[in-house]
């Protein structure tokens, strides 16, 4: 009778763990980033979340976000890495009138990395991909 209590007790805290794990992302932007640079990325960091070291044409498992800030499609949060040794930034971006500001709280994307030079300065871009 023990046994048997003990038994149903353990598969409810399995069931139980199971199903409370399965609602860790739920309503996050997951973002897996591909490293389009052409070189490898060190302490790269996006929206103040450390991911750290992302070699070229690699990917991150999906990272997760509360939210995440579009314009057009294009992803516009702050995001920086060292590349060949010196600190890259993402590109400013400059929005205008009539554009389409929206934030995002849940969707998993794929976005890729890419290097982008302007005005004899290196910059970082990033590109969605893939929608899931």
């Amino acid at each position: 009778m023990i046994r048997k209590k003990t038994t149903y007790l353990v598969l409810f805290l399995f069931a139980f763990v199971i199903s409370s794990c399965a609602k860790i992302n739920e309503n996050k932007v997951r973002i897996i980033f591909v490293n389009k640079t052409g070189f490898d990325l060190n302490a790269l960091k996006v929206k103040n979340k450390y991911i750290g070291k992302l070699k070229k044409e690699d990917r991150t498992h999906f990272v997760a976000f509360d939210k995440y800030l579009f314009d057009s499609g294009y992803p516009i949060e702050d995001f920086s890495a060292k590349m060949e040794g010196n600190h890259c930034e993402n590109y400013p971006y400059m929005s205008f009138c009539a554009t389409e500001y929206y934030e995002k709280t849940d969707g998993d994307f794929e976005m890729e990395i890419h290097k982008y030079e302007a005005q004899g300065k290196t910059y970082l871009r990033l590109i969605v991909s893939k929608v899931y």
